[in-house]
């Protein structure tokens, strides 16, 4: 189990490791002892990860992510960088490239036997931003703000993270923050984004596909269009994005009857792969 006290020798051993600013280590590893962030201010939760807020004098507000990988999940990670070092790298490249108002501060992994069961990521905070999955949601006022940014804002973002030959893979509405009162779009959680060089279209298609599906929710057809073209305006592509954009959407949903198939199995696949390691995560 890690401790403060142990974290140094453990990180010697070589199954630990902490990238940080050394101004910032002893209050982050104070922070990764477990049962630690159970005490901070719980920002989001999910299966196999918690995300809280983490207030370190004489640093901004920060937001410190914990992954971990339980059962089967646990063999994606041998020999293969951790998915914190992954997303610090990603938005690294994408600070340097386009400017992001959320960065990576640090990043921390366990690995044992070439296997990764946490790992941990330190950014900035955007503090009153909202994620565009539930636009819905929003009080009218701030929903305005949002849909305007999102409308005029967002498109040239996205076609400058393009333009600077970034391939962002799964650009979710979730994965996309703006912050009402001041305009501010930062990108999160895209830890399989990565410089291509010169986009295709099918690049482009898919990155769009992912941000409209999750947009469909909270904006109408008519703005889901106007966002297609002022993208296209700003990235200087002539074509008409909408009918390739909406069917790679059907994809993303399952609709077509081979994606539905290849869904069907991959779900068969991950029901017999949990089952046949039903081992807890290690803690």
């Amino acid at each position: 189990m890690l401790t403060t006290e142990t974290a140094d020798a453990v990180a010697s051993a070589g199954s630990f490791d902490l990238v940080a600013p050394p101004d910032l280590r002893s209050a982050l590893l104070a922070a990764l002892v477990p049962g630690a962030l159970e005490r901070l201010p719980v920002l989001a939760r999910s299966a196999r990860s918690l995300v809280v807020r983490l207030r370190i004098d004489h640093a901004p507000p920060l937001v410190l992510k914990r992954y971990r990988e339980p059962g089967a999940f646990l063999l994606r990670t041998f020999l293969r960088p951790s998915r914190a070092r992954r997303e610090a790298e990603a938005l690294t490249a994408i600070q340097r490239r386009v400017g992001n108002p959320v960065r990576a501060v640090a990043w921390a992994e366990e690995r044992r036997l070439g296997l990764v069961p946490r790992s941990w990521l330190v950014t900035t905070e955007l503090t009153g931003a909202f994620d565009l999955r539930h636009l819905q949601r929003l009080a009218p006022d701030d929903l305005a703000i949002v849909r305007a940014v999102a409308l005029v804002v967002l498109p040239r973002r996205v076609a400058a993270l393009h333009a600077a030959g970034v391939f962002a893979r799964n650009l979710h509405a979730k994965n996309v923050l703006v912050r009402p009162a001041t305009g501010e779009v930062a990108f999160i959680d895209l830890p399989r984004a990565a410089p291509v060089g010169a986009l295709r279209r099918r690049h482009r298609v898919h990155d769009l596909a992912c941000l409209l599906k999750g947009l469909r929710r909270g904006l109408p057809p008519d703005d889901l269009r106007a966002l297609l073209a002022a993208y296209a305006q700003a990235a200087k592509v002539d074509d008409d994005l909408w009918d390739d954009v909406a069917d790679r959407i059907a994809v993303l949903d399952n609709v077509t009857p081979l994606a539905g198939a290849v869904h069907g199995l991959r779900r068969r696949v991950k029901r017999l792969w949990r089952g046949a390691a039903a081992v807890g995560a290690p803690w």
